[in-house]
């Protein structure tokens, strides 16, 4: 009997089929044997030549391939072969009777994982690399679905345009592609009555659960579970004492084992709730239960920041121009510290995650190290990238910048009143702001909020128009792009992301904007595809 312990080798929750291939029968039956005792959860199937092991290849999917380099009628690197064609990532460990480095060179070329030895420990050290190399590919896998399920949200959330749409997708995409049985998004409302807003599975097990024939949810339920106790809840579903109709029961019907809810928040603020149930295979380990939670909180930052066109219903947006003549304002207060000829044009304003502002501006008539100089002076802006010098682009006599702004400033009102600075020009010793507003109740609540913060504010124009001048046709044109892919686009275009050679990198832009390379990517080609699409589709 081997001595291996198994407190060193790795635990395993799901059974880990091992294919062994070996023309000594009895080896091969004893060999079996000890590998089932040691490693936990290990199931062996044998084979005693190479046809035979193909053979059991073919209508297996082990976890692990262990195989004798010597077989009756070919060698391990033809099963090895036969493998590799098949999955390319399946542990395979060759095996000989005695060393030999000639072998053991040509294993490692042929991309065998481990080579071992019969008799150089034995069944032990044969135990302990079937462990640690299922144990590293189930970890590796485990990440590469944990990078597409990431993957596969990030691009729900750069190409759909409403919560509706990007709910019912998520929830699709949890049931075809990660072995959920059912999976819903609801949200609660004021009377304590769940409501769902998507799903996916099966319908009738919602229905049952959240109502249960008394409009009233099933307590039980981890879903429910997680949306009053707002944190995750996993649970297997037990028999209830008072009530055969319970979750325990209806669970049973459905053939579901194991459920979970996960709260969709953001920043504090709750959404609603992520459900989801599983019916055989897979089981909620830490890393599944740390997804879920992932995307709880990726669904509730794409609810708070209103990531989608929402309709007013019968309201329209409205167009408020605003003059500012308090020197407070950090860009007003920039360009006085400018030559006096200088313009500052404010192109975009964003709100980073940290609630900075990024500001893409253009400034004309000074240098690039006035420009500087007068940045360091001014209190709550700062250079985008953190570096001691703007990050200029020249465009005829123009340099742009992206400057983050900190504390509060008119911008930031604006924001704060689910507004859109379309434009911001200082010159001439005051500041013209151009935004738009949800609809006009949100006009006198900006005006109050823009005193609050010392400028000098005075509504110069507003107006609610549906007919189209120049800039409104722009907007009509960008209309299919969420707002983050429209602020990526217009960042990317006047920071010269589009010139070759290119001005600003996508790693710059991400810097800029706080999210990864890879976010910012996605809402470019997203944003692109949309706008083609537009000019040559429609």
């Amino acid at each position: 009997m081997s001595d291996a312990s198994s407190d060193s080798l790795p635990s395993f929750e799901t059974p880990v089929d091992v294919l062994l291939v070996d023309d000594d029968e009895a080896w091969a039956r004893s060999t079996a044997r000890l590998l089932e005792h040691d490693v936990e959860a290990a199931r062996v199937e044998t084979a005693t030549s190479l046809a035979g092991g193909q053979d059991r290849y073919a209508v297996t999917d082990p976890d692990c391939v262990v195989c004798d380099y010597q077989l009756g009628d070919g060698t391990g690197f033809s099963l090895l072969e036969t493998v590799r064609e098949a999955d390319p990532d399946c542990p395979f460990i060759l095996v000989t009777g005695r060393g030999d480095e000639h072998v053991a060179s040509k294993a490692t070329r042929k991309g065998v994982t481990e080579y071992v030895v019969k008799h150089d420990g034995g069944a032990d050290l044969l135990a302990t690399r079937v462990a640690n190399v299922v144990d590293s590919a189930r970890t590796q896998r485990a990440l590469e679905r944990e990078r597409d399920a990431k993957n596969a949200l990030l691009e729900l959330l750069t190409t759909t345009s409403d919560e509706t749409t990007l709910c019912q997708e998520f929830c699709s995409l949890l049931v075809e592609a990660h072995d959920y049985a059912c999976a819903w998004v609801g949200t609660e409302r004021e009377d304590g009555e769940i409501v769902i807003q998507a799903s996916a599975g099966l319908d009738g097990f919602l229905e049952t659960i959240l109502h249960g024939g008394d409009s009233a949810p099933d307590p039980t339920d981890p879903a429910v579970t997680a949306l009053d106790a707002d944190e995750p809840v996993v649970r297997s579903p037990a028999p209830s004492a008072d009530d055969e109709s319970g979750l325990h029961a209806v669970a049973t019907d459905y053939g579901f084992e194991t459920a979970a809810g996960v709260p969709i928040r953001y920043d504090g603020v709750r959404f609603g709730v992520l459900g989801v149930y599983i019916s055989d295979g897979p089981t909620f380990d830490d890393q599944r239960c740390r997804l879920l939670a992932e995307f709880g909180e990726t669904l509730g930052y794409a609810f708070h920041t209103a990531e989608f066109k929402r309709s007013l219903l019968s309201e329209q947006p409205v167009r408020m121009g605003v003059e500012l003549t308090d020197g407070s304002a950090p860009l007003l207060a920039l360009w006085r510290a400018l030559p006096s000829e200088s313009r500052l044009l404010v192109r975009s304003v964003v709100r980073r995650r940290d609630d900075d502002l990024l500001c893409l501006t253009a400034v004309e008539g000074t240098t690039e190290s006035d420009l500087v100089d007068a940045v360091r002076e001014i209190d709550g802006i700062t250079v985008a990238d953190g570096g001691t010098s703007v990050q200029s682009r020249g465009r005829g006599d123009q340099l742009h910048c992206a400057l983050f702004l900190t504390g509060e400033t008119p911008f930031s009102k604006v924001l704060d009143a689910d507004g859109t600075v379309l434009e911001a020009a200082a010159g001439g010793n005051t500041m013209e702001l151009h935004v738009q507003l949800p609809n006009h109740e949100s006009v006198s609540a900006l005006e109050t909020a823009l005193e609050s913060t010392g400028a000098d504010a005075t509504i110069t124009s507003l107006r609610q128009d549906p007919r189209l001048d120049a800039s409104e046709r722009i907007d009509h044109v960008l209309e299919p792009l969420t707002d983050k892919q429209e602020d990526a686009i217009r960042h990317a275009y006047y920071q010269g992301f589009f010139e070759h050679p290119r001005d600003t990198t996508a790693t710059e832009l991400a810097e800029q904007f706080g999210v990864t390379r890879q976010t910012i990517t996605h809402h470019l080609r997203a944003a692109e595809r949309k706008l083609l699409h537009g000019l040559l589709e429609d």
